[in-house]
């Protein structure tokens, strides 16, 4: 959860010096990297599921790593971690995109 409230904090930020310092339309898009921060901490801590682990096949359980043995196990939260990313990357798109057109002048 602290990496998506910094991420939005950020994105706050953004879109305040953005609007404080007249940033052209196309540097509105720059919202999105900020929005990635923050979309992706609030999904995984709602998942409980890290899809960096995810990718490369590794458990934590009270601070200690371990790997996944079984291949379908693997398969599955590879398949789960790209799900992650696809929402992260729409979210993150959304507002992004909800931002530059609302702000277009």
């Amino acid at each position: 959860m602290r990496i998506g409230y910094i991420g939005l904090v950020l994105m706050i930020l953004f879109v305040f010096l953005a609007e404080f310092y007249a940033f052209p339309q196309i540097w509105k898009i720059g919202l999105f990297a900020p929005a990635v921060y923050a979309f992706s901490g609030f999904i995984q801590a709602r998942q409980r599921f890290c899809f960096l682990f995810g990718f490369i096949g590794v458990f934590s359980i009270a601070g200690r790593k371990a790997r996944v043995g079984d291949d379908l196990k693997i398969k599955k939260d590879r398949n789960k971690a790209l799900g992650i990313v696809a929402q992260v990357f729409i979210s993150s798109l959304l507002v992004t995109l909800v931002y530059y057109f609302l702000t277009a002048g």
